[in-house]
């Protein structure tokens, strides 16, 4: 049989805080953040940028393709509720046949007028597409560039 060495005990004990000084150090204490955050089995991925206040979210389409897209919210609490809404309407929006997100009128005005220009350029277009595109550029991007576009019909 061995014996157990016994240590000296301290002659020195903490003293224990009161209770006002226990909220004080608990109120100092700040609580870790994780970095990524999985949601839905790994479709849905919220995370916060290094110099950002805000988190954002990645999550995976139906084709495998991921999205990224911000959440505008600072708290992880509200980010995660954000990010599965976005999820869940993109995912709507796919299996209606809708583009997973809205564009804005400018996005699709460019890519109308590019496509316009290439086949003025060809000479394969009529002639009135020169005034489409003085009229897009004239009269509808300034008014409705910044507006989204929520279906087509």
């Amino acid at each position: 049989m061995s014996k157990r060495q016994q240590f000296p005990q301290s002659q020195y004990t903490a003293p224990t805080p009161t209770p006002t000084q226990r909220l004080r150090l608990l109120a100092a204490l700040t609580p870790a953040q994780p970095h990524i955050i999985y949601l839905r089995d790994g479709e849905v991925v919220v995370y916060r940028r290094t110099r950002s206040l805000l988190y954002q979210c990645r999550y995976k389409l139906t084709d495998g393709s991921w999205v990224r897209q911000t959440t505008g919210k600072a708290s992880v609490e509200h980010a995660v509720a954000r990010a599965c809404d976005i999820y869940d309407e993109a995912r709507y929006r796919q299996r209606l046949g809708l583009a997973h997100q809205t564009h804005f009128f400018a996005q699709i005005a460019n890519i109308v007028l590019a496509e316009l220009r290439q086949q003025v350029d060809a000479i394969s277009g009529k002639t009135s597409y020169h005034d489409y595109i003085s009229c897009i550029e004239k009269y509808f991007l300034p008014y409705f560039a910044e507006r989204k576009l929520r279906c087509c019909y």
